[in-house]
């Protein structure tokens, strides 16, 4: 019985740990998008970085952070260029 419960405190351990590192890389991604709408003011622009920070915080695994982080940082750099060259 002993062994049962710390491998059970073992694991839960484990997968406390493994969330804080989660939660570390969401928060590194949306401080990027964040950085990119620093004085955008167009609304679609900012809807795609909601939206963004939206799907990066229901994410559950550090991948799926990452690509929704690229692909949102990729259509909004392409709206500004697009603006800035207006």
């Amino acid at each position: 019985m002993r062994k049962l419960f710390t491998f059970f405190a073992a694991l839960t351990l484990s997968a406390g740990l493994w969330a804080n590192e989660l939660d570390d890389v969401r928060n590194a991604a949306i401080e990027k998008i964040e950085f990119a709408i620093v004085g955008v003011t167009d609304e679609d622009i900012l809807a795609i970085a909601e939206k963004a920070k939206q799907d990066i915080n229901a994410a559950t695994t550090e991948e799926v952070v990452n690509s929704i982080k690229t692909f949102a940082l990729t259509k909004i750099n392409a709206l500004v260029l697009i603006q800035t060259t207006r």
